[in-house]
C-alpha cells in the first residue's frame, strides 16, 4: 500500500487530528503487509519443498524424460546496465553474496571469541543482496557497523534491537519509510544515518539511544521530532535539511550537548523565543532557505557561536545583537530581503568569511560601500564603532556620494575624516557635533567650504585640498580659534580679506590655485609660521610680508614673481624658502645676510646669472638646489657652508668649481628629520644623483631622480662646461657630469677628471662634447693630489669601456 504525500499534507491543512489518524493506520497497514509478506515466503518455501520431494519421487520411477524447464534470466538489479544478466554473471553475485556472508560469519566468530573488535557489514547498490538479505541481518547479534546504502530499501528488521553492539547504521538513499521500534534498544548506537529515504517520523523509542551522537536525517518527510530524543544526552550534531519543519520544537533547550544543527530548507517561520543553555553551546547553526521574517534577540547568548547561515530568508535586518557572537567566523546572509546592516557587527573581531550577495534593496551600509565587499564593510563598521572609544571619525578612502548619518549619532567626535570620498554636500545637521577639532574633507566634489563649518567655533583644524572651491565665504571669520586652513589644488581666484583676521592662524595653505595677488593684510597674520602660496599666478611680494617674524617656511614656487622685496630680511625664523619656477634674476645680498636660519634654498628654474658671496653667511645650510639657471660662476663663500648635504646645479653654464667648494666634505646618507615635509616635495626639479663609496669604484652616471629621505647626499654638476686645466683649449671643453666619492680615468678612457680634497673626483663624460670639441686633442692635467697610479687607470679604463 502506498501514500501520496500530497494526500498526508491536505490532511494535515484540513485537520492535525485526522493527519494523525491517518498516519496510525497507514502505520498498522503497513504492518499488516509485512506480515503477509513473511508468510507468504514461509508458503512458497513449503511448497517449493513439496514440490521438490515429489519431482525427486519421480525421477526414481521413470519420470526423468520430463521436459526441464528453461531458467529465467533475470534482469540486472545493479543498475548499471539496462539489458539482461548472463547466467555467468548471476553466478558471479552468488559467489559474492556467499562469500560476503562467509566472511561475516567468520568475523561474528572472531569477535565472539575476542579476537576481533568490529564486525562491519557493507552491503552497497549491486553488491549482492542476493543473498545477504537486510531482513535477516538481525542475526548477526556481534554487528558493530552496518551500512546498507542505495538498495531501494522499503523496511528494517523488527528485531533490529537485537543488534545490541551496533555503532553506526547508514541506510541513507534507501525508501525506508519507518524505523522498527525495537531500535530503543540499539544504546551502543553512536551514529544514525537516514538520509534521503521517505521517513514521515522518527520513532518515539529514539530516546533510549543513549549513545547517539549523529543524527543525519535530510531528505525526508520529517514535520516534527519526538520529544523523547531529550534523553540522547551525548547528541552532538543534528541535520535536517531538505525536510517539512515550520517550528523547532520548544523543548530542544534540553539537549545542552548539541553544537551543530541545520534546518536548511525547511519551512521555518520563527525561532523560539528563548533556547537559554542549548544556545549557549552551539557552533554551527545553519537555517538557510526558510521563511525566517527577522531575528531574535537570544543570538546575544551564542557566545560559542562560530558559524551561522540565514541565506534565503526574508531577514530585513540584521540586529545589534549579532555583535555579541565575539566567536563568530563565518555568516552567510546572501539573497535575503537585507535593508540594514547594523554597525556593531564589526565588534565580531573573528569574523573572516560574511557574505551578502542579493540583497540588491539594502540601504546601510552606502552603496558604495557594499560594492567595495564585505572585508571593507566590516572596516566601515569598524571605524564608526571606534568612535566612542577614540572620539575620532575615520571614514577616508570609502568613496561616499552622501554623508553618512550615522556620524551624527557620535556627538563626541573631535576629529573628522571624510577625505578621498566624493561627497558633494555636508548635511546642516552636522552642528550637532559641538566637540570637533579637526575637520578633514580633501579629495571630495565640493563646490565649496559649506558655511555651516563657519558656526563651528571648535574647529582649529579645516582641509579642503582638491575640491572645487572656488572661493572663501566671508563667514570663516567666526571661527576664531582656527591655527590651520588648507585649501590647496581648487580654483580660488582671490583671497577674502576676512581670511586675514583669523589672528590665530599657523598654517595658511593656498598653493595649485589661480590666485593673482598676495594682499598686503597678510602681514596681520603675525602667529603664521608655514604660508604656502605655489602654483600661483602672483606677480609681486608684498612689503608687509615682513611682519611674519615667526613665518619658519614660505612656498612661492610656480608663480610670476620677478623679485624678492628687502622686507624679507626681517623673516629671521625662515628656515625654508621656496622660490624656484619664478623669474627671478637676482638674489638679494642682504637677504642671504639676513637669513641666518635658513636650512633649504630652493631657486631652480629661475634666471640667475650670478648668486651673492654673502650665501656665505648661511652656515645653517643644508640643502641649496639651483639647478635650470644661467649661473657662469659659483661664489667661493659657499666653501663655508659646512654643513651643507645637498648641492644641485644641474642646467646651468658653469665653467669652473672654485678651490674651497671641492674642498667640501659633502655628507652621505643625510636624512631629514622623521615627519617632517616641505611643499618643495612636490616640485619635479631635474637634477643629478651620485652616490659612492671608498676604494677601487667607477665614476657615478647620472640619473634625474630627486633623492628623498635616506638617499644619499649629492653635489650635481651634470650640463655644466667646466674647464678643467689651463692647458685645454678654448673649443676643448668636456661636459661635466657627476661628483663623485672616488675614482679617476685618464685620457685614453675620453674623459677628465678634477680631484677634490677628502671627498672624491669630479668625472667628466667626454662622450657628450660640445661641437667645438677637436677629436684626438683631449688631455687631462691632473692635479698634484689627484694622479692615479698606473694600475688603478687600467681598471677604471676596463670598467669605463
Amino acid at each position: 500500500v502506498k501514500f501520496d504525500m500530497d494526500t498526508f499534507k491536505g490532511l494535515a491543512r484540513s485537520s492535525q487530528v485526522a493527519f494523525y489518524s491517518a498516519i496510525i493506520a497507514a502505520k498498522a497497514k503497513l504492518v499488516e503487509r509485512y506480515r503477509r509478506k513473511q508468510q507468504k515466503q514461509q508458503d512458497t518455501k513449503s511448497r517449493m519443498k513439496a514440490n521438490g520431494f515429489r519431482a525427486k519421487l519421480n525421477r526414481q520411477e521413470g519420470g526423468g524424460l520430463q521436459k526441464k524447464k528453461k531458467k529465467k534470466i533475470r534482469p540486472n538489479a545493479g543498475g548499471g546496465n539496462t539489458g539482461f544478466q548472463s547466467e555467468e554473471e548471476l553466478n558471479m553475485k552468488k559467489a559474492i553474496a556467499q562469500k560476503k556472508k562467509a566472511d561475516l560469519l567468520a568475523a561474528e566468530q572472531a569477535k565472539e571469541s575476542g579476537e576481533a573488535e568490529k564486525v562491519v557489514l557493507n552491503v552497497e547498490a549491486g553488491g549482492g543482496l542476493v543473498k545477504v538479505n537486510i531482513y535477516s541481518v538481525a542475526i548477526f547479534t556481534c554487528l558493530t557497523e552496518l551500512a546498507a546504502r542505495k538498495n531501494s530499501i522499503e523496511y528494517l528488521p523488527e528485531d533490529l534491537g537485537n543488534l545490541r553492539d551496533l555503532t553506526a547504521l547508514d541506510i541513507s538513499n534507501n525508501e525506508v519509510r519507518w524505523l522498527p521500534p525495537s531500535m530503543t534498544d540499539l544504546r551502543a548506537l553512536n551514529l544514525l544515518d537516514v538520509r534521503n529515504n521517505r521517513l514521515l517520523e522518527l520513532p518515539e523509542g529514539i530516546g533510549g539511544c543513549t549513545g547517539l551522537a549523529t543524527l543525519r536525517a535530510d531528505h525526508n518527510a520529517l514535520y516534527d521530532l519526538p520529544e523523547s530524543i531529550c534523553a540522547c544526552k551525548l547528541l552532538t550534531r543534528v541535520t535536517l535539511d531538505h525536510c517539512e519543519f515550520q517550528v523547532i520544537p520548544a523543548w530542544i533547550n534540553q539537549i545542552q550537548s548539541i553544537d551543530r544543527l541545520s534546518l536548511a530548507h525547511n519551512k521555518i517561520k520563527k525561532l523560539p523565543p528563548m533556547w537559554g543553555p542549548f544556545s549557549q553551546n552551539l557552533v554551527e547553526l545553519r537555517l538557510n532557505y526558510n521563511m525566517l521574517s527577522n531575528i531574535p534577540q537570544q543570538f546575544t547568548w551564542m557566545t560559542r557561536l562560530k558559524i551561522l547561515d540565514l541565506s534565503g530568508n526574508a531577514v530585513v535586518a540584521i540586529p545589534k545583537s549579532f555583535g555579541a557572537c565575539q566567536a563568530l567566523e563565518e555568516l552567510h546572509v546572501d539573497f535575503c530581503s537585507l535593508e540594514h546592516m547594523d554597525v556593531h557587527l564589526a565588534q565580531c573581531s573573528r569574523l573572516v568569511n560574511f557574505t551578502f550577495d542579493g540583497n540588491e534593496e539594502m540601504k546601510y551600509p552606502p552603496r558604495e560601500v557594499q560594492m567595495k565587499g564585505a572585508q571593507l564593510v566590516l572596516k566601515y563598521f569598524r571605524q564608526i564603532i571606534d568612535c566612542p572609544r577614540t572620539n575620532i571619525m575615520l571614514l577616508d578612502n570609502f568613496d561616499l556620494e552622501d554623508f553618512d548619518d550615522k556620524i551624527l549619532e557620535f556627538r563626541s567626535v573631535t576629529w573628522l575624516n571624510l577625505s578621498n570620498n566624493a561627497i558633494t554636500k555636508v548635511p546642516s545637521e552636522i552642528r550637532q557635533l559641538l566637540f570637533v577639532e579637526l575637520v578633514n574633507m580633501n579629495n571630495n566634489k565640493l563646490g565649496c567650504v559649506p558655511r555651516i563649518f563657519n558656526l563651528m567655533d571648535t574647529v582649529t583644524d579645516m582641509s579642503f585640498d582638491n575640491n572645487a572651491v572656488e572661493g572663501i565665504e566671508p563667514g570663516i571669520v567666526l571661527l576664531s580659534n582656527l591655527t590651520r586652513l588648507s585649501l590647496s589644488s581648487n580654483i580660488i581666484t582671490r583671497i577674502h580679506p576676512s581670511v586675514f583676521k583669523l589672528t590665530k592662524l599657523e598654517i595658511l595653505d593656498l598653493n595649485d590655485n589661480k590666485i593673482g595677488k598676495l594682499p598686503g593684510l597678510v602681514g596681520e597674520l603675525r602667529k603664521l609660521v608655514s604660508l604656502a602660496l605655489g602654483s600661483n599666478k602672483i606677480e609681486q611680494i608684498p612689503p608687509e610680508i615682513g611682519r611674519l617674524t615667526m613665518l619658519r617656511q614660505l612656498v612661492l614656487f610656480g608663480n610670476r614673481i620677478s623679485e624678492l622685496p628687502h622686507a624679507m630680511e626681517k623673516l629671521v625664523s625662515l628656515e625654508v624658502l621656496t622660490i624656484s619656477q619664478n623669474r627671478i634674476e637676482r638674489f638679494p645680498a642682504t637677504l642671504a645676510r639676513a637669513l641666518t636660519n635658513l636650512r633649504e634654498l630652493w631657486l631652480t628654474h629661475n634666471q640667475l646669472r650670478v648668486l651673492p658671496s654673502d650665501m656665505g653667511h648661511m652656515t645653517t645650510l643644508e640643502e641649496l638646489w639651483i639647478q635650470d639657471n644661467l649661473l657662469e660662476l659659483i661664489p667661493e663663500e659657499l666653501g663655508h657652508l659646512t654643513k651643507l648635504k645637498v648641492l644641485a646645479m644641474t642646467g646651468n653654464k658653469i665653467h669652473e668649481i672654485p678651490r674651497h667648494v671641492k674642498t667640501l666634505k659633502i655628507a652621505t646618507n643625510a636624512e631629514r628629520d622623521k615627519g617632517e615635509e616641505f611643499w618643495q616635495d612636490f616640485e619635479l626639479d631635474a637634477f643629478s644623483m651620485a652616490e659612492d663609496s671608498a676604494g677601487d669604484t667607477d665614476v657615478s652616471l647620472a640619473t634625474t631622480a630627486r633623492p628623498f629621505a635616506g638617499d644619499s647626499s649629492v653635489m650635481s654638476l651634470s650640463g655644466n662646461p667646466t674647464i678643467v686645466s689651463s692647458t685645454l683649449g678654448s673649443g676643448n671643453i668636456a661636459a661635466m657630469s657627476v661628483l663623485s666619492a672616488s675614482g679617476a680615468l685618464d685620457a685614453s678612457a675620453r674623459s677628465a677628471t678634477i680631484p677634490l680634497e677628502d671627498s672624491g673626483t669630479i668625472g667628466a663624460n667626454a662622450t657628450q662634447m660640445s661641437e667645438a670639441t677637436t677629436a684626438g686633442n683631449l688631455t687631462a692635467e691632473l692635479g698634484e693630489e689627484g694622479a692615479a697610479p698606473a694600475g688603478r687607470v687600467s681598471k677604471n679604463r676596463k670598467k669605463a669601456s
